[in-house]
């Protein structure tokens, strides 16, 4: 596998992005890196924003909900007053195993009150690599809040995930694309939770 860095990795997220493949690393040092890489992605989407009082919807999974997508979460409430969260848990159908017919249905889901519409999407993921969750997540949310630009935000990227995720969508949802991402992968893999917990402290931050 080779790696490629972005333009918006620096130093600091090149070594944050060490840590999460490093198998010895301690517990709290690889949440305390996805947290810092959530909080980097999003203090930068939210430089490229433009708007002064934007709603923004921020979109994640349950495994990414407690470091990763808090980290974005909090760089986005510093930014701006009306944040609103959704948290999916997807599924996973492989009908007789084959791939190409792979589908990411979303089978319970977490939701704070939100605008009818909303002028920001930002879908937040791990790793994006066959791009069918993200894909899944878009979907069931801009039909309903109508967005005005989607940014997906992921610390690494597979090389054809930007353009699987394009072709999926008209090209009046496409255009509203924004990506972020520290490093592009040039094979698909899991990325490994060595560390993963439960949301407890996720949401009783958010109930409170």
């Amino acid at each position: 596998m080779s790696r490629c860095y972005t333009t918006a990795a620096d130093s600091e997220s090149r070594r944050l992005l060490s840590v999460l493949t490093d198998k010895l690393a301690p517990a709290e040092e690889y949440r305390q890196a996805m947290y810092e890489l959530g909080q980097s992605l999003g203090e930068r989407a939210c430089q490229g924003i433009g708007l002064d009082h934007p709603n923004v919807l921020v979109v994640g999974t349950v495994e990414d909900a407690d470091f990763l997508v808090r980290g974005v979460l909090d760089a986005f409430v510093v930014a701006f007053n009306q944040v609103s969260f959704v948290c999916f848990w997807n599924g996973q159908v492989e009908p007789f195993g084959l791939n190409e017919f792979k589908s990411t249905p979303i089978i319970r889901r977490y939701e704070e009150p939100t605008p009818e519409t909303i002028d920001i999407l930002v879908v937040v993921k791990s790793i994006v690599s066959s791009a069918c969750v993200v894909k899944t997540n878009i979907m069931d949310v801009i039909g309903r809040k109508s967005p005005r630009k989607i940014y997906v935000l992921a610390p690494v990227m597979h090389v054809d995930a930007e353009k699987r995720l394009r072709e999926a969508f008209p090209d009046k949802v496409s255009n509203k694309f924004k990506f972020i991402t520290f490093a592009v992968d040039d094979l698909r893999h899991p990325l490994i939770f060595y560390f993963w917990m439960p949301l407890n402290d996720l949401f009783d931050d958010i109930a409170h």
